[in-house]
């Protein structure tokens, strides 16, 4: 499976949810995805110190197993560690020790706060 590519514009210092749904080849069904885990990063460039780490184990992925969707939902005091644009992807692993599937990725654009 190849990535899916979806850029993302993230409000600073304000919540922020958006779902990703995992589907199979016929890009109409979806995975069963009951059981999974899922961890995202917000990093300046490929490579560099994430600016923010959220997942499953720390609640702000929630999975919705036989709809195959992954509901990422941010805080205003997360995305206000947001200080530059950046790239993600998004890690799901199945359950049973199988590897990790990259999901999604793309770039980051921060709309930045001028209210503080």
């Amino acid at each position: 499976m190849v990535a899916g590519v979806a850029n993302l514009t993230i409000e600073q210092e304000a919540g922020y949810a958006v779902s990703f749904t995992y589907l199979q080849p016929d890009r109409v069904t979806p995975v069963n995805v009951t059981g999974w885990t899922a961890l995202m990063s917000i990093c300046p460039v490929v490579g560099s110190a994430p600016l923010l780490t959220v997942g499953t184990t720390t609640g702000e992925i929630v999975v919705t197993g036989s709809t195959g969707k992954f509901a990422l939902s941010l805080t205003a005091a997360q995305t206000d560690l947001l200080t530059v644009n950046g790239v993600y992807d998004v890690l799901v692993t199945p359950p049973g020790g199988a590897q990790p599937i990259r999901l999604v990725q793309g770039r980051v654009t921060v709309s930045f706060a001028v209210t503080a």
